[in-house]
């Protein structure tokens, strides 16, 4: 069996880290099938984003996908470098399907655990309902995603990215090295806060007298801060994977540079770069 690998674990998309974890890695089979992994990855990183101080961190991942494309998976982090409960858990039901013969879909539903202290981005997220769309063009594959968080700012993420499977090196039928370059764009809402001023009161409100409005010097203004929620793309990612494989086993190094839009309200818009080593095995 072939093992395929979404370089969107090492985005961590945990349903955030997530950005799509590595449930996506499980192929349908005549019997259930039981994927295990530990994953380290250089820095935490959230769609792209992450914080000024590099954040190193291990994963444990473990997940039993069904033949009818039902599947059901539980991962564990922990921050290396970092003291204190900066640690998370997600659990994650799927079910993925095709709607052709080259189109396939999913839907999915993560619950995320983060202790009050977690130094995580995504731990304002608990819940994220998900769902992604992949069309194979046999020599280019294409994909659209959409990760919704809701709550009271209910964040909406939207991602399309395009990728290459290349086999390298072949040993035997199901030994072999391959690549699978990525290109991805990632927007998302965002709230923008703003100040403004407040403009004088009208006085002569419910008299019937209708004045012009007169520009007049307010040498006492009032400020007021006021939301708002607009949508525009959060990054674009470059990703590199190179991976060994074989029926039941696969071990990827991948390299992942992302650049965080000038428009967004983003802490750290400085190009990041991520590097992450899985080892993957199936029962």
């Amino acid at each position: 069996m072939k093992l395929y690998l979404s370089l969107l674990l090492c985005s961590f998309s945990f349903a955030g880290l997530a950005q799509r974890p590595v449930r996506d890695s499980l192929k349908k089979n005549d019997k259930p099938t039981i994927t295990l992994a530990t994953l380290y990855t250089s820095n935490v990183n959230y769609y792209g984003q992450t914080t000024e101080e590099r954040l190193p961190y291990l994963l444990a991942y473990g997940g039993l996908a069904f033949k009818s494309g039902f599947s059901i998976s539980a991962s564990g982090y922990k921050i290396l470098n970092a003291d204190g409960a900066n640690s998370g858990a997600d659990l994650t039901a799927g079910f993925d399907f095709d709607l052709s013969k080259n189109l396939s879909a999913g839907l999915s539903y993560t619950r995320s655990f983060f202790p009050e202290n977690s130094f995580f981005l995504q731990s304002q997220n608990l819940n994220m309902f998900s769902g992604k769309l992949g069309y194979d063009f046999n020599w280019l594959t294409a994909g659209l995603n959409a990760d919704y968080s809701p709550g009271q700012e209910g964040a909406l993420f939207l991602s399309f990215d395009v990728k290459k499977s290349i086999e390298l090196i072949a040993f035997g039928q199901s030994d072999y090295i391959s690549i699978e370059p990525a290109f991805e764009v990632i927007g998302s809402t965002q709230q923008i806060t703003s100040t403004e001023e407040v403009p004088p009161s009208n006085s002569n409100r419910g008299t019937g007298i209708i004045k012009l409005p007169v520009r007049r010097l307010n040498n006492n203004p009032e400020y007021r801060t006021v939301e708002s929620t607009s949508f525009g793309v959060l990054s674009y990612n470059l990703k590199m994977p190179v991976a060994y494989s074989t029926r039941k086993f696969m071990v990827e190094a991948a390299y992942q540079a992302s650049l965080i839009s000038r428009d967004t309200e983003a802490s750290f818009k400085n190009p990041r770069s991520f590097f992450s080593l899985g080892l993957y095995y199936v029962l």
